[in-house]
């Protein structure tokens, strides 16, 4: 491989969450990269280019606008790239950096791909695994090896301080809920917040934070007014830009939500982040991480099996809650 190579990593999956899963991986890259960079080829709708352009690993950012064609190949092959890494198992990819002349090209090299890959092919017992495993069974293949660090998030100073100054006066602990998911069937019942929201209080909680977005805020704002009726101190939050919504996600002490990218984005600003999981592979990708399911043996399974005394049960177990007392102090892990 070249010295100090100029990188692409194509990474074409779509959601916050698939982002910050890969964020290691582009970190480790642009370690070995030119300049200590990488260019990221991602899709759109994630909306990348505002709140990753500012990472230190990331030099540039460019959007894949529909499907792979000769004129996206034609695009790259003008940036002169020593090496692209395609995180995966898609075959167009592979081609377009093979039209694109980039003379290096990594992907897991299953089936079709591997004929536009230069690197040896990953076992195909990997190619059943899910997509996290076999990103991090390309990169161990390839000797790239990451820190706890790289997964970490780093949320700009001014967005951190918005959320002090909007916030800093409400009790603690914050917790966090994460109630909205893009698809229907990973939504956790909202009556079942509320009572674990009753629990949560008891053992000390300070401030619930209802967190979503803007599309969610009929939701939210019902929750929010159920929790008030219920003496909890809850606050409704659809409104904030997506930066300052991971400030206050790092400010806070505890999330608990649906598998969503605010359930990846908490665990990737160091928070420990309760996963709710019934119709979706539990999360395992961060130490962060901790997912729950319903103990129901009943299949298929749904959302509303997992009881809020069984998630509230869980958080003890964890030992989430345990060092909540009176004059608690946010510390950031």
């Amino acid at each position: 491989m070249t010295h100090n190579p100029k990188i692409l990593v194509i990474q074409p999956r779509s959601g916050i969450g698939d982002a910050l899963w890969h964020l290691p991986y582009l970190r480790a890259l642009a370690k070995r990269g030119d300049g200590g960079h990488i260019t990221l080829f991602t899709k759109p709708l994630a909306g990348t280019k505002v709140w990753l352009s500012h990472d230190h690993s990331i030099k540039e950012i460019l959007y894949m606008e529909g499907k792979p064609t000769l004129a996206m190949a034609h695009m790259l092959r003008t940036q002169q790239f020593d090496e692209a890494w395609i995180l995966h198992t898609s075959l167009s990819y592979a081609l377009v950096a093979f039209l694109a002349r980039i003379p290096i090209r990594i992907g897991p090299g299953f089936g079709a791909q591997g004929l536009f890959t230069t690197n040896k092919r990953l076992p195909s017992v990997i190619q059943t695994k899910y997509h996290v495993q076999q990103m991090e069974a390309l990169m161990d293949s390839m000797s790239v090896s990451w820190t706890d660090e790289d997964a970490r998030f780093c949320v700009p100073q001014e967005n951190q301080t918005f959320i002090h100054e909007a916030y800093a006066h409400l009790p603690r602990p914050w917790v966090t809920f994460g109630v909205g998911a893009s698809v229907s069937q990973r939504v956790w019942p909202k009556e079942h917040f509320a009572t674990l929201a009753l629990s949560l209080k008891e053992a000390g909680a300070g401030t619930i934070f209802i967190c979503g977005a803007p599309s969610e805020r009929p939701s939210i704002d019902a929750l929010n007014h159920t929790l008030r009726n219920q003496n909890v101190n809850a606050v409704a939050v659809h409104n904030l830009k997506l930066l300052q919504t991971f400030a206050l996600l790092e400010a806070s002490d505890l999330f608990i939500g649906n598998d969503s990218g605010l359930l990846n984005a908490s665990a990737s600003v160091g928070v420990p982040s309760v996963g709710l999981f019934a119709v979706s592979p539990v999360l395992t990708h961060s130490k962060f991480l901790y997912g729950v399911v319903p103990q129901t043996a009943s299949t298929p399974r749904q959302m509303s099996d997992l009881t809020p005394q069984e998630v509230y049960a869980f958080c003890q177990e964890k030992n989430l809650l345990s060092h909540w007392s009176p004059g608690y102090a946010h510390v950031r892990l």
